[in-house]
């Protein structure tokens, strides 16, 4: 099951930072792992993760060698605005002119009242 993971886990960084691996041959060996900070809660991983997977370049940000920022929780809250944002306005999301219409309707009736 580990090493399942590790490889679904790996496709997806090949997707994502191709740059990340110098030789196919060595997979499991090459990966270069971020030293980031643990999040503050037990609900935001998945925010984090997509975070680390956008902006990580593997350069140290701060004299600790951590090579992600620190979230306070009020930014954290803007990047789960945003990535809601971007899953509901993405090009493959296939409901995205319905929800769009349905936003845009939203904001319509507010204007009114």
């Amino acid at each position: 099951m580990a090493t399942q993971t590790m490889n679904c886990f790996h496709t997806m960084l090949r997707a994502v930072k191709p740059e990340l691996f110098a030789n196919e041959d060595n997979i499991g060996n090459e990966v270069k792992w971020a030293k980031v900070y643990v999040q503050n809660d037990t609900d935001s991983c998945g925010v984090h993760v997509l975070s680390w997977l956008q902006e990580w370049d593997g350069t140290a940000r701060d004299a600790a060698g951590y090579t992600m920022p620190r979230y306070s929780n009020d930014e954290l809250q803007e990047l789960k605005v945003g990535c809601l944002w971007w899953l509901v306005t993405h090009p493959h999301n296939e409901h995205r002119d319905e929800v769009m219409s349905l936003l845009s309707d939203y904001n319509k009736s507010k204007r009114r009242r």
